[in-house]
């Protein structure tokens, strides 16, 4: 099974007692799809993976699996800062019927680039799904070394990488050392989105998929079926999408409050809970999205 595109990191919605939300999860995952996403991203950290129970998880994941029922493939996120219990999520992803996983070492300790090689190929051995890097280092406080990318790529231990940089520089540094036309490169950052895929990336893992799918999408197949035209008509709209909201997410740890609280103002019947420790963003904020949103047409 492929997967490239437009593949959303899942929210994680909850009901006003912080439960986890199960009918609110499957109306989403049904709105995703009907508009035309790629793929779906399971416990994601836009998806709040680091907050949840283990027990929470497994709802997640499973509500998912058995939700999009094959429509589209779902990479499943099976981070951790212990090897094992990564390795334990690959094995119940895959018990379950998910297409993919993906891992961020998030570890409490420092890690050397030995440790990260290690950390995957351990992973990668122990489990049969396809498995992906997941590089963020705004969070975790370390870049993936591109020649780390490479061997793993090289030693058949990952098919690909979620890059959330903000540096084009590594996404182009990770083609050309990889150089393998089956190695999948996804970006996290929507600013990078339009020269990654001239670059060469297969696709996306935006935040903002979570409300504006269908733009997205389209953009994406436009680019992939070379449809110029198009492409540079549906260009603004997603542009237009940075500077109507991700100008207010300030810093990371207020981008899934940003989200969900976008998906509310845009008609989505969801409580906007984020778990704790994640801030909310303020009331201000929220009055001020109100007010833009009201004046832009997102899809």
């Amino acid at each position: 099974m492929k997967i490239e595109g437009i593949i959303p990191p899942v929210v994680t919605l909850f009901k006003k007692n912080n439960e986890i939300d199960e009918q609110a999860t499957r109306d989403h995952l049904d709105f995703l799809i009907e508009n035309g996403v790629h793929g779906i991203f399971s416990l994601s950290s836009t998806g709040e993976f680091a907050y949840l129970s283990d027990e929470e998880k497994k709802q997640i994941m499973k509500i998912t699996v058995d939700h999009v029922n094959g429509r589209v493939p779902v990479i499943a996120g099976i981070s951790s800062p212990s090897t094992k219990q990564s390795i334990a999520w690959g094995k119940y992803a895959e018990d379950i019927g998910a297409d993919f996983a993906m891992a961020i070492l998030s570890a409490y300790f420092p890690v050397s680039d030995k440790d990260v090689f290690i950390f995957f190929e351990e992973l990668s051995n122990k489990i049969n799904l396809p498995l992906f890097l997941y590089n963020f280092p705004t969070v975790i406080n370390y870049d993936v070394k591109v020649a780390t990318v490479q061997e793993l790529a090289d030693k058949g231990l990952i098919i690909g990488i979620k890059e959330t940089v903000f540096d084009i520089e590594h996404v182009r540094n990770v083609l050309k050392a990889v150089n393998d036309p089956n190695f999948i490169v996804l970006v996290g950052i929507d600013t990078l989105f339009k020269e990654g895929l001239e670059l060469g990336i297969k696709g996306a893992i935006l935040g903002t998929s979570n409300f504006a799918p269908k733009i997205q999408s389209q953009l994406y197949n436009a680019f992939k079926n070379k449809d110029e035209k198009n492409f540079n008509e549906l260009l603004p709209k997603f542009n237009q999408i940075i500077t109507t909201v991700l100008r207010h997410a300030a810093s990371a740890q207020y981008s899934v409050s940003l989200t969900k609280e976008v998906m509310k103002i845009l008609g989505h019947n969801i409580e906007t809970i984020v778990r704790s420790p994640l801030p909310s963003i303020s009331e201000r904020l929220k009055m001020k999205l109100i007010k833009t949103l009201s004046q832009t047409k997102i899809e």
